[in-house]
């Protein structure tokens, strides 16, 4: 994300790229005031998992609330040096959704492997206080994170503070997902061979369980896999860029193409895990009518 380069965009290119971080932010104010409202009105679907999901989605609606007006700006505005209050503030805004996303997805992911993995247990670790305390932790850190880059006035340290950044929010919470699910998919093959009919009959309960565990671990497999599709450029040109002997002038307008494709992950994210969720789409529908008979 560190960004010396004073190259401007043309007008053509920064109107298109206006308009484009306008259009992303629709789906993720939409989509995410949804999900969080269905969770708020609808008990069945305040589930553990779903207050992690809440955590993610109230993040997600803050980009398309904040960090993608930001970055229409920003677009159409001329490049500020690094110590300038609105790249600062930039700055501090990218750092701090990134790790609320990324810190909010290795949440979900732990839980996800906790139930494939334990689901007997599943109850007694995964608590509703513990999730409370992951979710704040999750925007601690994120909040305090963003500070840091108030802190940082040494243009000299900023490639430090970015590399710091870069490994810590993006490049750790990618390892720990990775082994997540390819803890999860082991163990949910397995699962599935042992589910046999003589198991139904068995432990009808257990197993209905283990296969919408399954079911909600492939949706956010999803989440997970449009994560890395998404912040994968993000990741990849923040160590080409901190690596580079020198800055090239051109550098601003990749990172407004790739913070653009991750940010449209946060769009996305909401459709995923609500319309694969079939009492989500029963409670949503539910709503919707209830709203237009009251309208009408």
């Amino acid at each position: 994300m560190a960004n010396n380069c004073s190259g401007e965009l043309a007008y053509p290119a920064s109107v298109i790229l206006a308009l484009l971080y306008g259009i992303i932010a629709l789906p993720a104010l939409i989509g995410n005031a949804v999900f969080l409202w269905v969770i708020y009105k609808a008990r069945n679907v305040r589930t553990l998992s779903n207050l992690l999901l809440s955590s993610l989605a109230l993040a997600d609606f803050l980009v398309g609330l904040i960090i993608d007006p930001v970055w229409i700006a920003r677009c159409v505005s001329t490049p500020h040096p690094y110590n300038h209050p609105f790249k600062i503030a930039i700055d501090a805004l990218w750092i701090q959704t990134c790790i609320t996303t990324t810190f909010g997805l290795c949440a979900v992911s732990v839980d996800r492997y906790i139930a494939i993995r334990s689901a007997l247990l599943y109850h007694q670790m995964v608590t509703e206080k513990r999730c409370y305390i992951a979710i704040a932790f999750v925007w601690i850190a994120s909040l305090s994170f963003g500070f840091s880059r108030i802190l940082v006035t040494n243009p000299a340290n900023l490639p430090k503070l970015w590399m710091c950044v870069t490994i810590i929010a993006i490049l750790l919470p990618m390892i720990l997902i990775i082994f997540c699910y390819s803890r999860i998919s082991v163990v949910a093959r397995t699962q599935s061979k042992t589910i046999t009919r003589q198991d139904v009959q068995r432990s009808n309960k257990l197993v209905s369980e283990r296969i919408r565990n399954q079911k909600a671990a492939k949706t956010v497999g999803l989440v997970v896999a449009l994560f890395f599709i998404s912040w994968l450029p993000t990741l990849t040109t923040s160590f080409i860029h901190l690596t580079m002997s020198d800055h090239c002038k051109n550098m601003r307008v990749v990172w407004l193409w790739v913070e653009l494709v991750a940010f449209s992950s946060s769009g996305i994210n909401p459709w995923l895990y609500s319309l694969r969720n079939r009492d989500f789409r029963a409670e949503m529908n539910r709503f919707l009518r209830i709203r237009c008979l009251k309208t009408q």
